[in-house]
């Protein structure tokens, strides 16, 4: 038996490939939005470390992986620890963000709107995420909520730059019409 299903392309991933000038996409993740994910707050959607080591690294060119921090990346299942305190006891203060965004990559609802994220690796866990000033409307466009169940493709446009869709599948039959 299979440990792998096989996984149906949806008619909208279909769409908004070909939308762009492609009809080559790859499937990278079924999610459950979390909390975390639709919090204005955080203002990201997280994708898994084993994700992006099996399915996305191996189509990322050595450019894309440097500027979304994915170079050195640990191996799945290791953590990277970081120290709060200096010798001597003091705290360490500590970074808010980086110094950089991240791959600017396109994100695109099951409708075909988009918009500019920014793809980049968090240092501490080594997962990913989607992440911009455009995510919140993003979220709105896509109506997802804590609980919904999303797929996640990926693909190249014309010009050969990243850009992932996302489908909520909890609201699919709405967008299907």
């Amino acid at each position: 038996m299979n440990a792998r299903r096989e996984i149906k392309v949806p008619i909208w991933v279909k769409r908004v490939a070909a939308g762009h000038g492609t009809y080559a996409f790859w499937h990278l993740m079924h999610k459950k939005i979390s909390s975390s994910d639709v919090c204005n707050h955080q203002n990201r959607l997280l994708i898994g470390k084993r994700v992006i080591y099996e399915r996305l690294l191996p189509a990322m060119s050595e450019e894309e992986k440097q500027a979304a921090s994915f170079l050195n990346y640990p191996e799945v299942g290791r953590r990277r620890r970081f120290l709060d305190r200096l010798p001597g006891g003091e705290r360490r203060r500590r970074l808010i963000g980086r110094n950089h965004r991240g791959l600017k990559v396109m994100a695109y609802d099951q409708r075909g709107w988009g918009c500019s994220l920014f793809l980049t690796r968090w240092d501490g866990s080594g997962a990913a995420v989607l992440k911009g000033p455009n995510y919140r409307a993003f979220r709105r466009h896509s109506f997802m909520e804590e609980g919904d169940e999303v797929e996640v493709w990926t693909f190249r446009d014309e010009d050969g730059k990243l850009c992932f869709a996302v489908g909520n599948t909890t609201v699919s039959s709405f967008f299907s019409l």
